[in-house]
């Protein structure tokens, strides 16, 4: 079993209850897992809660970097839809045209 060096609270009061003394190695539980892989790819935990599903260290890992790399992603290419800004309207002096066609009636 690994050790760490800890300082424990030994009773109520003030910093003379402080006691510095070996502790066992906490092992993370599933959700501390979880909190730890997000924050390791600068993902915030609301989306980990939604995207990180994996219940082992291995998969939340893989699941975090195809997360993190798609934000990078967004902010390299800036978040647009494909094809924004392209415009339908006819060109130049079409307008008489144009209206004509959607309200004819044909």
């Amino acid at each position: 079993m690994q050790t760490m060096n800890a300082i424990r609270v030994a009773a109520y009061g003030g910093p003379e209850q402080l006691r510095y003394e070996e502790a066992p190695v906490p092992t993370p539980k599933a959700g501390e897992i979880l909190i730890r892989v997000a924050v390791e790819h600068g993902i915030s935990i609301e989306d980990a809660d939604l995207f990180l599903t994996g219940k082992d260290d291995a998969t939340l890992r893989a699941q975090a970097q195809r997360l993190a790399d798609r934000e990078a992603d967004r902010k390299k290419n800036g978040n647009v839809v494909p094809r924004e800004g392209t415009s339908t309207r006819p060109a130049e002096g079409d307008e008489a045209a144009f209206a004509r066609s959607l309200f004819a009636g044909d």
